[in-house]
């Protein structure tokens, strides 16, 4: 259980790395955005799309022992870069304070905790092929439904701030 949490907790943070360095190469590349304009700023829709983006993160992830889980953390930090370019280059700044940053952090730490998951199956493979050792029993699927339900709740506030505050303030 407790090699199970390190692995954890080191892939969680891993996969916010990887968010920082998709800002950073965002912020370098061609910028394609051309307006801040956001299409459908409803909870219901924001929260559904969140929920199918969480989902294709545990199941693809899960398949691809976690390579699509950071692929797609660092392709939501690449879009990120480029809105920040944009916002720079078209002096809205401010809109990153007041449209951004009131949910990003909920939405990211709730992801994180989606990909953490999708990389358990590949832990339990690597020491099943390596030791023929299956560690996981009830303590750690309790543990994983916990962080489960809690990224479903972070996913949900990201959702509930981003149509009530970021999206007003677009």
């Amino acid at each position: 259980m407790r090699e199970n949490k390190k692995y954890f907790k080191l892939c969680v943070f891993f996969s916010i790395v990887v968010f920082f360095i998709g800002i950073f190469f965002g912020c370098l590349g061609p910028n394609n955005i051309s307006s801040l304009a956001p299409e459908d700023s409803t909870f219901s829709a924001i929260f559904t799309n969140n929920i199918k983006v969480s989902l294709a993160i545990l199941i693809l992830g899960t398949i691809t022992g976690g390579i699509f889980s950071q692929l797609v953390i660092f392709i939501n930090g690449f879009i990120i870069g480029q809105l920040i370019m944009f916002m720079y280059n078209e002096n809205l700044l401010f809109y990153l304070f007041t449209g951004l940053l009131p949910h990003v952090f909920f939405e990211l730490f709730g992801l994180s905790l989606f990909i953490g998951i999708s990389h358990i199956p590949l832990l339990i493979l690597v020491r099943w092929l390596r030791k023929n050792e299956f560690h996981l029993n009830k303590n750690d699927v309790l543990f994983y439904l916990v962080i489960f339900f809690i990224g479903i709740v972070l996913i949900g506030s990201a959702a509930l701030i981003e149509s009530n505050i970021s999206s007003v303030n677009l």
